[in-house]
């Protein structure tokens, strides 16, 4: 039987809160399933199509009787072609189980209230029709490549599915190209870094092509400056300079191929020869690609399970063990207020804010779940308008100087008077800025500096005639003195849950994810520079309101605090 870690997803499309518990019971109840495990998440009708997409799950399931099914299983096959459907029904008319099916369904089940049987048996029959016309699929896609390279590719796949990490499968799947396919082949891969792989028959040449290839990408990443939306190299950039690089180094034929993850050009692969004209038309290369990218999206969903598990379980251990402490302290201040002597009422004033400190704290950890369910379930709305700077950088500087002061910490803030009106959900950039600002003072020591700075920045925009323009954005700043993060955990600090293993300070893990979150919400990222020793800086670029651009429009003094 397997563990709940590698239990099969299942996403449940339903407005009802309270469906993804129910349903995850009748699974349980379910004779069909015989104790399997499965890991299943509610999300809004409305946000189906978008957290399919997003979320890489096994199965989705929708029912066909409360939702308008058809509509919603020809969107959700568009938008995730590989995911397996079921819709169920408490009906038995044939002709709308056609329709379902014709669709996209990949099964039908019927089920009634009273009954717990064969919703887990549709669940694993839709998850193998998937993976069956998946294969065929990748099968009839590989007949230009000659019938003795279908085990090469076999492998490769195999290789690319059993790698630990992106590098790992990459250096896999050049390893079983050359020699056995080609004399040399290179694949590069953007994520948050570039990662490339490259193998040659020549060790010698294959550390030219390498050295060529690293040069490249240092001058280009040289000539990007952090004003650019987008530093890292485009696809096809990088692609013609690894054609450059093989020719440079004696490679005669290059064919490239696209890699695609989730229909999104990621990466390149391109396999080569010395002499003898190699694959002529491609399809080895298209071949090798496609399955190096279904490879990297089960291992993406793999991974993805595995988080959705961690996390659950690191919220269940927030509510029982971060909620205990102030729990605790509510019900013993209650219990000391009800044994007070009246007349004592410094005593009673010390023990009521004592209570009100610890609920607030709890009223915080809830807000902070709410809000990791709500982006995680892409159901989070915004109310943007057009918001004046200053009274959100003066609230956050009143409500948390008196923190700094306390921590011996100089707190600034500035802003110029005429900086412009921000398109953003005011509340929502303030909660932002706030949770930035409160983590920089938790991890700057006495007599350190934390400051937040507001400036206007020019953004490129390619509008469609392609004329490129400059547009006003409005960047917020906060930076601190304190013990900054080590290269290694820079990854991992806006992901849910995530602490330091070396930071002994208290939290949830939330904050810093939820801010991310928010401004990837409005349509922006938030970014993170810091030296392990020297501090930490976070920045994010927000645009300006519509007619504000140029200036004037804050309507404050702005200046320092």
């Amino acid at each position: 039987m397997r563990d709940r870690q590698h239990a099969p997803s299942v996403l449940l499309v339903a407005d009802d809160p309270r469906a993804a518990a129910d349903f995850d019971a009748r699974l349980a109840g379910d004779e069909s399933n015989h104790g399997e495990p499965w890991q299943v998440r509610g999300v809004a009708c409305a946000a189906a199509a978008a957290v399919a997409r997003r979320a890489r799950v096994d199965v989705t399931v929708i029912d066909a009787d409360v939702v308008d099914a058809i509509d919603m299983v020809s969107d959700l096959r568009h938008a995730a072609p590989t995911m397996a459907i079921v819709a169920l029904t408490r009906t038995t008319d044939p002709a709308d189980e056609r329709e379902l099916l014709r669709a996209g369904a990949h099964e039908v089940c019927l089920v009634r209230e009273d009954e717990h049987v064969g919703v887990a048996r549709a669940l694993r029959n839709a998850m193998a029709r998937q993976a069956a016309a998946r294969s065929l699929g990748e099968a009839l896609r590989d007949v230009g490549v000659p019938a003795e390279r279908w085990p090469l590719l076999d492998e490769l796949s195999r290789v690319a599915t059993a790698a630990a990490t992106t590098a790992d499968a990459l250096n896999g799947s050049v390893q079983v190209l050359v020699p056995a396919a080609a004399d040399c082949a290179v694949i590069a891969l953007l994520e948050r870094e570039v990662v490339v792989a490259v193998r040659h028959v020549d060790r010698g040449v294959e550390q030219s092509i390498r050295s060529a290839i690293g040069d490249w990408l240092v001058d280009e990443m040289a000539s990007s400056t952090r004003e650019d939306e987008h530093p890292r190299p485009s696809v096809e950039a990088i692609s013609a300079a690894i054609l450059r690089a093989l020719t440079g180094s004696g490679v005669a034929i290059a064919r490239p191929a696209e890699i695609r993850i989730d229909g999104e050009l990621c990466g390149v692969l391109v396999v080569g020869a010395a002499e003898a004209p190699l694959d002529t038309e491609g399809p080895l290369a298209r071949a090798a690609a496609r399955r190096l990218a279904s490879a990297l999206e089960r291992a993406a969903a793999l991974q993805h399970a595995r988080s959705a598990v961690v996390a659950r379980d690191r919220a269940i251990s927030i509510v029982s063990h971060d909620l205990v402490t102030p729990l605790t302290t509510i019900q013993m201040g209650a219990s000391a207020l009800l044994r007070s002597d009246p007349s004592n009422a410094g005593f009673t004033r010390h023990v009521a804010e004592l209570v009100e400190r610890s609920a607030t704290l709890m009223q915080q950890i809830l807000h902070d779940l709410l809000d990791q369910a709500s982006l995680d379930a892409g159901q989070l709305r915004l109310a943007r308008q057009p918001a004046l700077i200053e009274p959100i950088v003066d609230t956050v500087h009143d409500s948390l100087a008196r923190l700094a002061e306390e921590r011996q910490i100089l707190f600034v803030c500035s802003s110029p008077a005429d900086t412009p009106r921000v398109d953003a959900d005011p509340e929502r950039l303030l909660q932002v800025l706030f949770n930035l600002v409160a983590n920089a003072i938790k991890f700057t020591s006495a007599r350190g500096r934390v400051e937040l700075s507001v400036r206007s920045v020019q953004r490129m925009d390619v509008e469609a005639a392609g004329n490129r323009g400059q547009l006003e954005s409005i960047r917020f700043v906060v930076q601190d003195t304190g013990s900054g993060i080590p290269a290694d955990e820079l990854p991992h600090v806006f992901e849910w849950y995530w602490r330091s293993p070396e930071s002994p300070r208290s939290g949830t893990g939330l904050g810093l994810a939820i801010a991310h979150g928010l401004i990837g919400a409005h349509g922006s990222e938030l970014h993170v520079d810091s030296v392990a020793g020297q501090g930490t800086t976070f920045w994010f670029d927000l645009p300006t309101a519509a007619g504000d651009e140029g200036g004037g429009g804050n309507g404050g003094v702005g200046g320092a605090r």
